[in-house]
């Protein structure tokens, strides 16, 4: 309808602007939609069509029969009188809206997830459903400031809040308390709404709404681990739902790597489960090789044949240990262990059991390919590395008590006793999967050397006996026994006395350094054991030399011309193998040599003073070490009292007793020299 005539056009605005008022006989009574164009014409004549979309699929879309084909062939070409160069003529609307809006649909577990990108953020997946909303829609937009949560009511309560959303302005979204998966609670309106043109409605019923709630499936696969199913290989897939559901539908393949394709899985194989009752199947399979399997199990409810999936079908797979996925692991065989003494070399250590390459079965080795070789594995699927020894013994005797662990992979025990030569141990364990297997293995014991610690250097007077007890060994063959015999380095040995202990022991001997000639002397202690494996060391003995001792006798009185004789006089000496001499300070400025007789410990000689007087003798004793004693007697000659008593110079006797050291230690320098085969000089 051209209505430029009959319509009321008000005053056109600056030339730019201009508003146009229905006329009454357009009014409409009903629900309608009024399409409208506007024509205008500029003062330079061109023509120009209003139109709501100048372009369709990035072309201008001409103003012909074709632009109206979208709201029917009654409407194309009506009124619309254009040159070919206006560009498009696709009409504006105006609805007029006598309607109040009515309840059409509601579904539970659909919500608005504000976290998409999208206008509309409704979540319709019903495995993503959440079990505490209700979407509820309406045939038209609603006035989203009218909706309030009293507005409803959902299983006869009220909702605990409602949401309204410009994105999706027909719905309203009900937070309920948790449903159950397959709940389809009734949905009525008990207050005022009102559409987009302001029409109420107060009333409305939604008998039944649609279940949106996949049901909740719980899977399980039997087995014996904490962190993931384990089994040598026949597995039971337990599937329990929170509702009825029908036939599910489970597939097992083995995981090959985890990769973000389906190359990380083996091809499935499809298990059928039985129905234990309405909501619980269980199905059965068995894993013929060692590794890491994938579990993939789909059911729907039989309320609105919502499906539920659990684990994946394609990569990529998570194959932690703590993975969400549905994973187990086959293991055929038990890993053997490391079986013998942790070091062969000591038989007083720990006898190990190692199970070492349990926990790396299979998995992937370097190359990233799939592998059940131990060895090779550096990816490792297999999270069971424990094991349980169930019974051990080494040569034949129980050692199970004995054992300890912690960490159920390295296994020790503290043997005694253990003999030079074959030993066996024996051992059956039980891995998590239930793999029960017994290992044997014989390994020898070395006879090996006792090590010596002969102790620190020592020093003893000549003459005193020498007491050690420092002297310590230890032997790794603790049953071993031992002696010990000591070369004092004098050309002495003695046999030492063995304390032992376990693996160890001390040793205790004594010895006297008649002279201390050749000092320092070496000791030698060596240590053999009962099959003749001998061990040494050694260590210095400083010998120190000690002053001989003498008595030069009784003061004596002479007649005028009569020698002074000595009683003897005599000396000692601790060192019985030094030699001796002596000299005779007379006191008159006169010194002798004294006749030394060795074995009777003598010193003898004489003089005679050539005037009277008191003489101080002084008798010196020297070992051929250059150690020395010095006594005196007094010798009076003639009689009365005008006898002058004579006094030795300190500095004479010294030069004295230099010259009678020197003399000895001249005759100890050739004794030696002789002794080595040398000609003195």
């Amino acid at each position: 309808m051209d209505i430029n005539s009959v319509g009321d056009i008000s005053t056109i605005t600056s030339g730019y602007s201009a508003e146009q008022r229905l006329p009454a006989s357009m009014a409409p009574s009903s629900n309608a939609t009024i399409y409208w164009w506007l024509k205008a014409t500029d003062v330079a004549g061109n023509v120009g069509v209003s139109d709501r979309q100048p372009t369709v699929s990035g072309f201008a879309d001409p103003c012909d029969s074709d632009a109206f084909v979208a709201f029917g062939s009654t409407l194309a070409g009506k009124n619309i009188v254009s040159p070919a160069a206006v560009a498009g003529c696709q009409p504006f609307a105006v609805l007029a809206d006598f309607s109040a809006p009515g309840l059409t649909f509601a579904i539970t577990g659909s919500w608005w997830d504000g976290t998409k990108t999208t206008t509309d953020k409704t979540e319709m997946d019903v495995a993503k459903a959440s079990n505490t909303s209700v979407r509820v829609d309406f045939d038209e937009d609603l006035d989203g400031t009218s909706v309030h949560a009293s507005d409803f009511d959902v299983a006869g309560s009220a909702p605990l809040a409602v949401a309204w959303h410009s994105g999706r302005k027909q719905s309203v979204f009900l937070t309920v308390p948790a449903l159950a998966s397959n709940a389809r609670p009734q949905i009525d309106l008990v207050a005022e709404v009102r559409d987009a043109a302001g029409n109420p409605a107060t009333t409305g019923t939604i008998s039944v709404s649609t279940d949106g709630i996949a049901p909740t499936l719980n899977v399980t696969v039997t087995g014996t681990a904490a962190s993931r199913p384990v089994t040598t290989g026949l597995v039971t897939i337990t599937i329990v739902a929170d509702e009825d559901v029908g036939q599910p539908m489970v597939q097992v393949n083995k995981v090959l790597d985890a990769s973000a394709t389906t190359s990380a899985l083996a091809t499935p194989t499809m298990v059928a489960g039985a129905q234990i009752d309405p909501r619980t199947y269980e199905a059965t399979y068995t894993g013929v090789s060692a590794g890491l399997y994938n579990v993939y199990a789909t059911a729907k409810d039989t309320t609105a044949a919502n499906q539920r999936t659990i684990g994946v079908n394609t990569g990529p797979i998570d194959v932690t240990s703590n993975s969400d996925d549905a994973l187990f692991e086959v293991d055929t065989d038990l890993t053997t262990p490391i079986l013998g003494l942790a070091n062969p070399n000591d038989p007083s250590g720990y006898l190990i059991v190692n199970f070492q390459h349990e926990g790396s079965e299979y998995g992937l080795d370097a190359n990233g390919a799939a592998s059940t070789d131990p060895s090779a594995v550096t990816t490792s699927y297999d999270t069971h590395a424990t094991t349980t020894i169930l019974a051990a013994a080494l040569d034949a005797v129980d050692i199970l008590g004995s054992l300890t662990t912690s960490d159920e992979i390295l296994y020790r025990h503290l043997p005694s006793g253990l003999t030079t030569g074959a030993h066996t141990v024996e051992v059956t364990a039980r891995d998590s999967a239930g793999n029960q297997k017994q290992f044997s293995e014989t390994f020898t014991v070395t006879n090996l050397t006792p090590v010596v610690d002969a102790g620190p250097d020592l020093a003893v007077n000549e003459g005193s006996a020498l007491i050690f007890s420092q002297t310590s060994y230890t032997d790794a063959n603790e049953p071993d026994t031992h002696t010990a015999v000591v070369d004092w380095g004098d050309g002495a040995t003695s046999t030492a006395t063995v304390n032992k202990s376990g693996a160890a022991g001390t040793l205790s001997a004594s010895h006297v350094y008649v002279d201390d000639e050749g000092s320092p002397f070496t000791v030698t202690v060596t240590v053999t054991d009962n099959v003749n494996v001998s061990g040494t060391d050694s260590f210095l003995v400083t010998v120190n030399n000690l002053n001989p001792t003498v008595n030069a006798g009784g003061d004596q009185q002479v007649a005028t011309g009569t020698p002074v004789t000595l009683a003897p006089a005599t000396f000692g000496d601790v060192g019985v193998q030094d030699t001796h001499s002596a000299v005779i300070v007379w006191g008159d400025g006169t010194h002798d040599a004294g006749t030394i007789n060795q074995n009777n410990q003598t010193i003898a000689a004489s003089h005679t003073y050539a005037a009277n007087g008191q003489f101080p003798v002084t008798v010196i004793a020297i070992d051929d070490d250059g150690g020395y004693a010095v006594d005196t007697f007094t010798a009076t000659v003639g009689s009365g009292n005008s006898i002058p008593t004579v006094a030795i110079g300190t500095v004479t006797m010294l030069i004295i007793i230099a010259v009678a050291l020197g003399v000895m230690l001249a005759v100890r320098l050739r004794r030696k020299t002789a002794a080595m085969g040398m000609r003195p000089v």
